[in-house]
């Protein structure tokens, strides 16, 4: 049996404007408590130094995980793998077969 991992709570904070160089830049998850309180919220943004002074906050969530996905993506993962050793060994048969006409082996 699969072992689950446990409920996760984030604070999704973007910054307005972010940067023009960075995928993601200006958007943190801050782990959160599991029975996190709005004073958790809080201190999360006073320990990123956003209190509206030098930083404008565009959006800030509460995001809850609920599932463990990863085991989804390594099995994408291994069926791309899969499906590209069997592209190679095609290719490769039809090399062979191609070669074999050329050469006249049976």
């Amino acid at each position: 049996m699969k072992k689950t991992k446990p409920v996760q709570h984030y604070l999704y904070i973007k910054e307005t404007g972010g940067c023009d160089y960075t995928i993601g830049c200006g958007q943190t998850l801050v782990p959160l408590p599991d029975n996190w309180t709005d004073q958790d919220v809080v201190n999360a943004f006073n320990d990123f130094g956003l209190d509206g002074q030098d930083h404008d906050v565009e959006a800030a969530l509460v995001v809850t995980l609920d599932r463990d996905v990863m085991d989804l993506y390594r099995q994408k993962c291994e069926v791309l793998r899969q499906a590209d050793e069997w592209d190679s060994r095609a290719r490769k048969m039809a090399d062979l077969a191609r070669l074999k006409k050329e050469l006249g082996v049976p």
